[in-house]
This record gives C-alpha cells, structure tokens and sequence, in this order.
C-alpha cells in the first residue's frame, strides 16, 4: 500500500492590477514631446529679461508711431480755405428735352484764377486738375469766383457713388490751400413709387370690372424688364387663391409712368382682393444698379353685398331763382337707378308731440315729455309713433343721368320738427352690387338762413316816384337802416 505525499503546494501569488490603455491619439499617433528650443528660449529670457525685452518693446514701438505718424491724416493749417459740395438734383424729365442739374462746388473765399472766369453772361474756360471716379464726360467751369460747376456731357448714372478729387496747383490760383481736396456724393437712385391703386367699373357696360394700378418713377424705366417684373394674385374674401388675371401694361413716353389694368374680373360674392407686385431688381433705361426692394399695391374687390349710404341729410339750398328750398339729399358709394331710389324711398314727418308706447309711458311730471316740438331719438321711434307720424311727400329732383351716386328729393315740413326715413334693402347698383342692410334715420328739419337784402340793384333810393326803400328779410326780429343824405350831409338812422 503506497502512501501519497500530501504536502501542500506552493500559492501563486496575486497579479496586480494593469495599466490603463492608452488614449487613443497617443495609440494613432505615438506621445508627443515638446521641443528643447522654448524652454532654451525661455531660459535665455529669465536671465537678462530686462535688455533681452525692452529693445525688442521699444524697436516695435518705434515701428507703430512712425507708421502712424506717415498715415496719419494732416490738418489743415489755420487759414486753409473751407468748401462744400452741392450733389445734383435729379433730373427733370417733364422737360423737353430733360433739364439735368450740374454738380457744384462751393469755396468760402475767392480761389479762381483771373482768365478762368468769364464776363458777366458768359461762360469761363474749361478748368483742369479735377477728376471723378468713375470718370464721367462733362466740363468744369468756374460759375463765379467762388464756385465751380460741373455739367455732365449726358444724364448722371443711376444710384452710383462719385469721388471728386481737385489738384490745387491747376485748379485754383497761385497761393489757394484747401482744407479739402477730396469730396464724395451719390447720385440720384432709381425709385418706383405706387400711386394709385383702385377699383375701376366701366361707366358703360356693367361688365367690365378691372383691378387697376398707378405707378411712378424717378428715371425712365426699361419697359420691357417692367413687364417681366409685374406679378398679381388674387384671393377671395375668406383668403382662398383664384386664377390669376392677365395684366395689361401702359407707359407714358418720356418712361415715367406705368398704368397697369387687370383684364375683366368675374368678383367673388364674398369679395376679395388683387395684390400687384413688382419685384426687386428693376431697372431704368440709364446705367445703374436697380431697385433693391419690391413694391406691392393690393385693390379690395368689393363683396355682392357692398352698396352702402355715405350721406343721408336734409338741408335748405337756394334753387336757381334764390327762393330755399328743403331737400333731403341721399349718397351712395355706388350709381343707383334714380327711379328705384324714388319709388322705395320713404319718410314720415313725427308727431309735434310726445306719444305714448309700450316702453315709453307717460308721465305728468316729466317735462320732456311736453316739449314743442317733442325731441325724439332713433330708439323711440316704433310702430306706435309711425302710426301717429304724417307720410311726408317726396319729389324727386332729376340727376344728371338716369343712374348716379346723389339723388336729391324736395319736400316740405316746418323747421325744427323731426323726420323718420327708411329706405328697404334690396337696391341693386349699376354693376351689380345690392345694398345689404335697410337704412333707417332721424332727421332735423334744419331752420331757414337767415337774409337780409335790398330789393333790387342799383340806385336804392329813385328821384322821383313813392321814394320807397323794399328791403327782404328772414329770421331777424328786427333791422336797422341808416341812410346819409348826401345834400346836407344829415344821418338819419331808422329802426322797424
């Protein structure tokens, strides 16, 4: 029987913990050293800072004063002479043909050389020594002793910025210093403007509803980039997008005006819009850049329902033998049929006095209620009161054509009572449009002017006859006539 040895075998010891990895740059690329030569630097630095820093400081230095010092700009000395430079005015095209306003340059003191200035009247020599940049063809003259004037060969360009520069050696007289050599200005730009944007119904044929636009400019434009440039939408009331019309396009000669027209709309029930665009980038005929932002111009196309009232009045005018009349006046926004207004049109003349209702009870201590004539308001006035009211008789006044915007009615009623008028819905315009809403309105009939006049032109007073004096009054209680007796020089003032 064997015996196994049972010694105990050695104990592997722990391992210990690893190292962490590497960054992953360091793995790619390997660790980086820093060079030797900034430390050395460094080094040589920290032992002598004090020489080894401030020459260098003080080289640069140096180095930024004289640079300062040669492109610093030179001030003028004490008695150099000041000026100022007028740009042109944009060009008048309206004129035949365009009158283009010249540049000039004004001096506070005499700078002219004796040749250079003409006679009174007459135009000076060219002068030399000024140039624009960008060159542009013209002449300098001396306008006076004091100003130069630069008229150029053709129109200015458009929107560009102009440096002028003047040499004083040739320019100006022996011993003239400027304060300024150098001037800058900008020439006119290229505008558009909206000036008008309507509605426009053919007085005509009720048919023909166009949206029509206005548009100006400051140069004449290119006529055909124009057209290309035009955009329109339109849109209904609630905002949904309709076919687009086509644009008819007119220009006046001279370019300086456009007059754009949408073909025949058909107009949406609940109405809508035309919006006209014109898109940046616009050029004039000159040279020059173009407009840089749009213009836009919108047209409100009226609903079916749109027939409005804009006045409704009673007045007293004078007819054509200067006897005044009452008249209850109506205006439209539309043209209505004068015969259609007359046979809906109504008006009653309310009672003198107060009368009673469900919501309008009487009252013995109301002092209001017993008011002549009674004053009522448009609250009032109910089927109890119409019942007592008088219909007042209207005559209608003929217009200037059978369909207008004013219609005019006579009628008789004492001044300072109230009149109730009504007109029904329903009234249909030239073109279509329907008046929506029922028109309801408390008039004062308004009192006569007053007058006071002879009877008459001419001698007031005759030779011979009754010697009678007919005067014509209206609302005055009283009057006082003063007559000079032109024999005896006697006043004689007179009151009845």
């Amino acid at each position: 029987m064997s015996v196994m040895d049972e010694t105990p075998a050695p104990e592997t010891p722990a391992p210990r913990d690893a190292a962490p990895p590497a960054p992953l740059h360091q793995r790619l690329f390997g660790a980086w050293q820093p060079p030797e030569w900034p430390r050395r630097v460094l080094a040589w630095l920290r032992a002598r800072p004090g020489p080894r820093l401030g020459l260098p400081l003080a080289g640069l230095l140096f180095l930024a004063v004289g640079l300062w010092w040669g492109l610093r700009e030179v001030p003028p000395p004490p008695d150099a002479i000041g000026s100022r430079l007028e740009p042109p005015a944009a060009t008048d095209y309206t004129a035949t043909p365009p009158r283009v306003s010249p540049l000039r340059l004004r001096f506070d003191a005499a700078v002219a050389p004796l040749e250079a200035v003409g006679e009174a009247g007459s135009t000076g020599r060219p002068v030399e020594g000024l140039q624009l940049r960008p060159a542009i063809a013209g002449r300098w003259e001396y306008e006076d002793d004091r100003t130069l004037r630069f008229s150029p060969a053709e129109d200015w360009p458009v929107g560009q910025t102009v440096t002028v520069e003047l040499d004083p050696g040739r320019a100006l007289a022996p011993g003239r210093v400027l304060a300024q050599q150098r001037w800058r200005f900008e020439t006119p730009g290229f505008t558009v403007g909206l000036l008008g944007a309507e509605f426009h119904q053919d007085p005509e044929d009720p048919r023909l509803k166009r949206a029509v636009w206005e548009l100006g400019f400051s140069h004449p434009v290119d006529g055909a980039g124009l057209r290309s440039a035009l955009q329109v939408e339109m849109t209904d009331g609630a905002g949904r997008r309709l076919a687009a019309p086509a644009l008819d396009l007119r220009l006046d000669e001279a370019g300086l005006r456009a007059w754009v027209q949408t073909a025949p709309l058909s107009v949406p029930e609940n109405g809508g819009q035309v919006r006209l665009q014109v898109a940046s980038g616009l050029k004039s005929r000159l040279p020059g850049p173009g407009r840089s932002l749009a213009v836009q111009g919108r047209v409100v196309l009226p609903d079916l329902y749109s027939v409005a009232v804009s006045e409704l009045e009673a007045l007293v005018v004078d007819d054509e033998r200067g006897e005044p009349r009452q008249i209850l006046h109506l205006a439209f926004n539309e043209r209505l049929l004068d015969r259609e207004v007359a046979g809906r049109l109504k008006a009653w003349l309310l009672p003198e006095g107060f009368v009673p209702g469900p919501n309008r009870p009487a009252r013995a201590d109301d002092a209001g209620q017993r008011r002549v004539p009674y004053p009522w308001q448009p609250g009032e006035v109910d089927a109890a009161v119409l019942a007592a009211a008088t219909p007042l008789a209207l005559e209608a006044l003929p217009g200037e054509r059978e369909w207008n915007e004013t219609h005019s009615f006579r009628f008789q009623a004492p001044p300072g009572r109230r009149l109730w008028v009504e007109l029904p819905r329903g009234l249909k315009s030239f073109g279509g449009f329907v008046l929506g809403e029922p028109q309801r309105r408390l008039l004062v009939v308004p009192e006569y002017p007053k007058l006071l006049r002879f009877v008459g032109e001419g001698s007031l007073l005759s030779l011979r006859g009754e010697r009678r004096v007919s005067l014509v009054a209206r609302n005055h209680a009283w009057a006082r006539l003063e007559m000079l007796n032109l024999d005896c020089w006697r006043y004689s003032p007179a009151r009845f």
